[in-house]
């Protein structure tokens, strides 16, 4: 069964709540600036994202994975590894399910980095691209 990414945002903050929903604060996040002004820096980035499947009567087990790269496809390094990997079920009786996260990437320099979300379920795959501008101005 196939499952969406309706929607892929960062924000500086998210609170989340029991029935899905979630506040984002200071969103969306698409270009940041080191604290320092120096590289290279760690900056922590929440994200929400919304997944949609078709079929409301059934359970899905989906895997999501969220890398991030530079201007040269070049993996960025993670504190949580090599790339955010969570594997979850997606439950019966809903059509709607939304994640919260973070990551926490190392940026060499500055420049665009993207970053690809993909959300795996039963041999269906949905993909998406962020890009975030990291600068010193």
């Amino acid at each position: 069964m196939a499952v969406e990414i309706q929607t892929l945002i960062f924000a500086r903050e998210i609170r989340e709540y029991p029935d899905g929903l979630a506040d984002l604060l200071v969103a969306p996040i698409f270009r940041m600036e080191p604290e320092n002004r120096r590289f290279p820096t760690q900056m922590p980035l929440s994200f929400y994202l919304l997944l949609r499947k078709e079929a409301y009567d059934s359970s899905v087990p989906i895997r999501i994975t969220l890398k991030v790269t530079d201007e040269d496809l070049k993996a960025i390094r993670l504190i949580e590894g090599e790339s955010f990997i969570r594997d979850v079920d997606f439950q019966a009786g809903e059509r709607f399910f939304g994640i919260v996260g973070r990551l926490t990437p190392t940026f060499e320099r500055p420049g665009e980095y993207s970053i690809q979300a993909s959300v795996e379920s039963d041999g269906h795959r949905a993909q998406q691209i962020y890009v975030i501008n990291v600068f010193v101005p």
